[in-house]
């Protein structure tokens, strides 16, 4: 221990830039590590959903304020899933299957719920908040030091590695999907994967590291920053290339590493084929989020349309996805890069940033991954590509950095003096603009306001560049403070008492619901950290058979899919019965949605059939009298094509244990004649019956659930999800771990 502490700091003493990296990370999550707060913008939970805004918080007499609404995915989606993905490794069982949202869903296939990334191994050590938090603030220091090495690895100098390492960082993609924790998780490992690519062209073992940053990239939770990724990685590969020997280990590295991945991508696959993904129409609506050509302002005025956070956005669609942000210093000397006389591997990083652009903005090549349907690009949103234009351009800033500490006589000072003069036209435009068109004066004035700190720091840039012996620390420390202030701006901390609080709701439902499920009321998915069940739920690629049964809850018929909310408007279908829906949670509501006494409440909730037995505030509880438990047996039924369609009859049977278990059903039943056992759990390939230790073929009922025949007697029934996907990715991680074990040794034996 005394050894490895005396060589961390031999490393900080001969690396401080590394030290000042680590400096400028606990500074910025000084709410978190001295204030005991978390990195999640809880306070729109409490905030602005119920049941939570009908409790009255300490110490916020007129409502919790609220810093960010357009990021509540991070606690609508991945702050449950990674405590649920947490809960499972404590009890050392593999998060296969999701019994909580859309009456039961995969949950390792989603992709999104991280389930299988390494760095979930803090939640053996800690609880759900700390961990969370720990993972937060390790992707930005992860992706500082990375970044640091990459670019040292370049050859250049330290203090401009640092400057690009605070721009990648802290930069608008790492920062507008930090408290996500999945893209930035990701492409953290983008400058470490680089670093081992140009390792190997030195050194073969790196193929070994390729391959495992790989598992981390694809395991991460997201879709498009690996693919993007990947894209790079050939690229490069090819780029630094000078023999076909170095791009055959390249690709060898890569290929391993998708095996090692199989394991997560086969099943993700499986889902994503079955998926809702190619009928939801939600990246059509928001133009493909390709960013219309005003957003180019974003890169050097980034609040120029105003910011969610300040509660004065006036830009077209959201704020947080179009953030492309990397610091006015960093664009400045990025500028100079791409201006100057380009060296070595600096080339490939400006065409890599131009071709970026052309992918981000309404040019015709834009379109074509949507006018194609090229599978996973066609559903997703373009704007997500800031990801690798913010990376190449803060590899840019050092190599511009760089080459202005090296040339003693440059026309560094042009950059900022075009960027100024630019800054000076915009704000006669926009004078001009309010003068014409005073209805937006307000907006344009935000414009105008919002330009001021950008001008000031091109101010500042020119002035300490003149003075290249102190003007070089003047302006790293610009650099750091410019990202300091923008990322703070846009990162909501929260106190941890916000961190899904209980409410007399909640508590009721706790008590009552048992194995049943609960609909309505309560936001998608906030119910998880409760192991409260229901058949609603929101994921961008469930199931496609789960919101044709919500379709026929909602309206009648299998053509109008819930998209990727997978909500139930109303509740006066019977299906709801063989869901299991003990409980509705509703509101009177106004005609915006908003809770009101002069309002409705949802079409099906009358008497005859809910009775209400509980309230809170303005949201009531109503109960189902004619719910159907979890388990029961039948000898009513009927055959639709290959489908069961089931009704209870008067048939005698006794359930004499019903245990649902982390992956699995057991049930003891016990019935008088031959029947089916209805199982009101999603249907879906993976899962396995087992009738006293024999398999047992399982056929969908009802449209969407599970159903097995039993004979007469006594019987022990498990239903066990173990999807062939999940299988067969185990047996190529295995392979591909064998694989990288024979590499080592022939490698080894091979140097002898």
């Amino acid at each position: 221990m005394k050894d490895l502490k005396k060589k961390l700091l031999t490393l900080l003493a001969k690396e401080k830039y590394l030290g000042l990296l680590f400096v400028f990370c606990i500074l910025f999550y000084f709410p978190v590590l001295f204030q005991g707060k978390v990195a999640l913008p809880v306070d729109a939970l409490v905030g602005a959903h119920v049941p939570w805004t009908e409790v009255a918080w300490g110490g916020y007499p007129a409502g919790v304020p609220i810093k960010n609404l357009e990021i509540t995915d991070s606690f609508s989606q991945f702050f449950p899933w990674r405590s649920l993905v947490g809960e499972f490794w404590r009890n050392l069982i593999i998060p296969l299957w999701n019994p909580y949202i859309l009456n039961g869903t995969p949950f390792l296939a989603t992709l999104h719920s991280s389930t299988l990334y390494p760095m979930n191994a803090v939640y053996w050590l800690f609880n759900n908040i700390d961990s969370w938090n720990i993972l937060v603030m390790a992707q930005s220091f992860l992706a500082a030091v990375f970044m640091y090495l990459f670019l040292k690895k370049l050859d250049l100098d330290t203090r401009a590695s640092f400057l690009g390492s605070i721009a990648f960082a802290f930069s608008g993609y790492m920062i507008a999907w930090l408290e996500f924790n999945t893209g930035g998780q990701a492409g953290l490992w983008l400058p470490l994967l680089l670093y081992f690519l140009l390792i190997l062209k030195e050194n073969a073992y790196s193929l070994i590291a390729i391959s495992l940053i790989y598992f981390f990239i694809f395991t991460a939770g997201d879709f498009q920053i690996p693919l993007y990724i990947s894209i790079f990685y050939f690229a490069f590969s090819l780029f630094i290339s000078r023999n076909i020997k170095f791009l055959l280990r390249a690709i060898f590295g890569f290929l391993i590493g998708v095996s090692l991945a199989s394991v997560q991508l086969i099943p993700t696959i499986e889902l994503y084929v079955n998926s809702i993904r190619a009928d939801d129409t939600y990246i059509r609506e928001y133009f493909f989020g390709i960013l219309h050509w005003e957003k180019i302002v974003n890169f050097i005025w980034p609040d120029f349309f105003g910011n969610v956070v300040t509660g004065n956005y006036w830009g077209k669609f959201g704020f947080h996805e179009y953030m492309g942000f990397v610091g006015v210093v960093a664009l400045v000397f990025a500028l100079y890069s791409i201006f100057t006389k380009r060296i070595k591997h600096e080339i490939f990083f400006v065409a890599t940033f131009f071709l970026t652009i052309i992918f981000l903005f309404p040019f015709p090549t834009a379109f074509l991954p949507y006018l194609l349907k090229i599978p996973g690009l066609s559903t997703s949103s373009a704007s997500r590509l800031l990801f690798i234009a913010d990376f190449s351009l803060a590899v840019l800033a050092s190599y511009g950095f760089n080459k202005w500490l090296k040339i003693k006589k440059s026309n560094f000072s042009k950059i900022p003096i075009i960027l100024i003069a630019v800054t000076l036209v915009t704000v006669v435009f926009i004078v001009s603009a309010i003068v014409k068109f005073p209805e937006q004066a307000i907006n344009l004035t935000v414009a105008l306001k919002n330009m001021l700190p950008a001008s000031f720091v091109l101010a500042l840039v020119y002035i300490f560049s003149r003075y290249k012996k102190i003007g070089v620390y003047l302006l790293i420390v610009l650099a750091a403070l410019e990202m300091f202030w923008y990322a703070r701006k846009n990162t909501p901390f929260s106190p941890r008492d916000f961190v899904f609080p209980s409410t007399e709701i909640l508590e009721f439902l706790q008590k009552n619901l048992g194995s049943w499920r609960f609909a309505g009321g309560i936001p998608l998915n906030l119910h998880m950290p409760y192991n409260l069940r229901s058949p609603e739920g929101y994921d961008p690629i469930y199931p496609r058979i789960n919101a044709e049964w919500i379709s026929l809850v909602n309206f009648g018929t299998k053509e109008n899919l819930s998209r990727r909310y997978g909500i139930i408007h109303y509740f006066d279908s019977e299906l709801l019965d063989y869901a299991s829906v003990k409980y509705v949670v509703d509101y009177k509501k106004n005609m915006y949605g908003d809770p009101s006494q002069k309002g409705e409440y949802a079409r099906g909730l009358d008497e005859t059939r809910y009775k209400k037995v509980f309230d809170e505030g303005r949201i009531d509880v109503f109960e189902n009298r004619n719910v159907l438990p979890r388990v029961w047996v039948t000898t009513n039924f009927s055959q639709k094509y290959e489908e069961l369609i089931l009704k209870p009859d008067d048939l005698k049977y006794k359930i004499n244990n019903f245990k649902q278990l982390k992956n699995r059903f057991d049930i003891t039943v016990e019935l008088e004649k031959d029947g089916y056992l209805f199982l009101s759990e999603t249907f879906y390939p993976g899962w396995i019956a087992y009738v006293d230790s024999r398999k047992e073929e399982i056929k969908k009922a009802n449209y969407l659930f599970q159903s097995i025949k039993l004979n007469q007697g006594k019987h022990e029934v498990s239903f066990v999800y173990e999807p062939k996907s999940f299988t067969i990715g185990k047996y190529l991680l295995f392979s591909g771990l064998v694989v990288l074990f024979l590499y080592y040794f022939f490698e080894k034996a091979r140097k002898i």
